[in-house]
């Protein structure tokens, strides 16, 4: 990833900076300026990062042996950060939930079934740049990829509702898959 050098009136935003910033103005500041993060991972974040971490392992060529292992330790070691009963028992479902999917997903897709170009790309683009400010955007895309001489975006959604149509019409204007389609 480009390294950016930060000035003091530099703005940098991220999907989830954005999003935060048309939710809620506190959620931002608190999130995003004040570095305050919840003591404890919520849910749908925590499985959302795991997944996301097994398919990196998955697509970079861990067996899917290897990547289900990975994943039950990486939320043993969460478990063991916190003595609370309520978390570690999360831990152990989420844990369960995201080695499913997994699973599911390892058994319908093949590593070799796209020539392999970039898993886990990060990038980062000045959008805005006048005077002294700038303005970046920078993330993380889940892969791009090359398939039969065309171009694939890869991006895998988790979702952590149970309202599915719902989550499908949000996902088609989704401000993410046009960011990263633009980086």
């Amino acid at each position: 990833m480009q390294q950016i050098e930060v000035t003091k009136d530099d703005i940098i935003l991220s999907v989830s900076s954005i999003k935060d910033l048309q939710s809620c103005w506190r959620k931002f500041y608190f999130r995003h300026e004040a570095l305050i993060v919840p003591k404890y991972t919520p849910s749908p974040l925590q499985i959302g990062s795991a997944f996301h971490e097994g398919l990196q392992a998955f697509y970079e060529g861990e067996s899917p042996e290897e990547v289900l292992k990975r994943i039950r330790e990486n939320y043993q070691s969460q478990e063991q950060e916190y003595d609370d009963e309520t978390y570690i028992k999360q831990c152990n479902d989420n844990s369960r939930i995201t080695r499913a999917m997994l699973i599911g997903y390892m058994n319908k897709y093949k590593p070799d079934e796209f020539d392999k170009i970039q898993p886990e790309a990060e990038f980062c683009i000045l959008i805005h740049e006048e005077s002294e400010l700038r303005v970046w955007i920078v993330g993380k895309r889940d892969g791009i990829w090359k398939k039969d001489g065309k171009w694939w975006l890869l991006e895998n959604k988790t979702f952590g509702g149970t309202d599915f149509e719902n989550y499908k019409k949000k996902l088609a204007l989704d401000i993410q898959s046009t960011i990263y389609m633009l980086a």
